[in-house]
């Protein structure tokens, strides 16, 4: 599975790690209990919403990074953060 060469703009890395972040800061492991038909899936579904430029094997490795970001943000951030800083362009300075 190769993402190597994809690079996809750093504004949309920046949105997606945004949202990573918010929904691992609302998530909470009884929310089942509090919204019986909440699925992590569709948080992951709007956390990938900028990336749509994105390779299908680039998305389907986010797609198993994100949700452990979400649900244990503390254990899984670093390598989701670090998986989509590997596909965004480098910023340029102005």
């Amino acid at each position: 599975m190769s993402t190597k060469n994809q690079m996809i703009d750093r504004e949309k890395v920046d949105d997606a790690l945004q949202r990573i972040a918010l929904a691992a800061f609302i998530y909470y492991p009884e929310v089942r209990l509090d919204e019986p038909a909440y699925q992590v899936d569709q948080d992951v579904e709007w956390c990938m919403y900028p990336l749509t430029d994105l390779s299908t094997d680039a998305r389907a490795t986010l797609r198993e990074l994100i949700p452990l970001a979400i649900v244990d943000p503390s254990a899984h951030r670093q390598e989701a953060f670090a998986a989509l800083i590997a596909l965004s362009e480098p910023r340029t300075h102005r």
